[in-house]
C-alpha cells in the first residue's frame, strides 16, 4: 500500500486552487526560467554570464526593439544616463510588458538617487515587481539573489 503523503512528496503543484490541485509535476521535472536581458556596456551581459554558469537549465534571450516574445520571463536591462530606461528596453516592454514577470537593473552607486532607476521606472510604468538593482555586473550574492528570486518565482527547485 502507498503511503499518500510520502506520494505527494515527489510532487509539487503549480497552482493551486480552493477545492482542487489543477497541475502536478514531478520534482524531476525540468522547469526553465527564462531571462530577457539588454546590455550596452557589457556589464548585464557579465551579470547574466555568471546565472548561466551556476544555472544552465535558465534560457537567456538578449532583447531587440521590435522582438515579441510569447513566454513569461524576467528582464534584466541597465540605467541609462540620468535613470532612463534604455530606448531598446523600452520598446521591449511596450510590447511584451505582460510577460515580464520581474524586473531587474544595473547600475552605479556613483549616480546617487539615480542609481538602478530604470527598474524603478519600468516597475512603476509596466507594473513589474523589482526582483534586484545591483552595481555594475554585480557581486556573486547578487547572482545568487537573483537566482534564488527566479527559482521562487517560477516554482523550480
Amino acid at each position: 500500500m502507498c503511503d499518500v503523503p510520502q506520494l505527494l512528496d515527489n510532487f509539487r503543484p503549480l497552482w493551486v486552487f480552493p477545492h482542487f490541485l489543477v497541475t502536478f509535476v514531478t520534482k524531476d521535472t525540468p522547469l526553465m526560467a527564462i531571462i530577457y536581458f539588454d546590455s550596452r556596456t557589457g556589464n548585464v551581459n557579465r551579470f547574466v554570464d555568471n546565472i548561466k554558469a551556476k544555472r544552465p537549465d535558465f534560457t537567456t534571450v538578449r532583447i531587440e526593439p521590435d522582438m515579441t516574445v510569447k513566454e513569461r520571463g524576467h528582464l534584466i536591462t541597465y540605467t541609462d544616463s540620468d535613470g532612463e530606461i534604455p530606448f531598446t528596453t523600452y520598446l521591449f516592454m511596450e510590447r511584451n510588458w505582460k510577460f515580464i514577470e520581474s524586473v531587474s537593473s544595473s547600475g552605479n552607486r556613483n549616480w546617487g538617487k539615480t542609481y538602478g532607476m530604470a527598474a524603478k521606472r519600468i516597475s512603476v510604468g509596466f507594473g513589474v515587481p523589482i526582483a534586484l538593482v545591483f552595481e555594475l555586473s554585480g557581486l556573486d550574492s547578487d547572482v545568487d539573489a537573483y537566482i534564488s528570486h527566479v527559482t521562487k518565482s517560477e516554482h523550480i527547485l
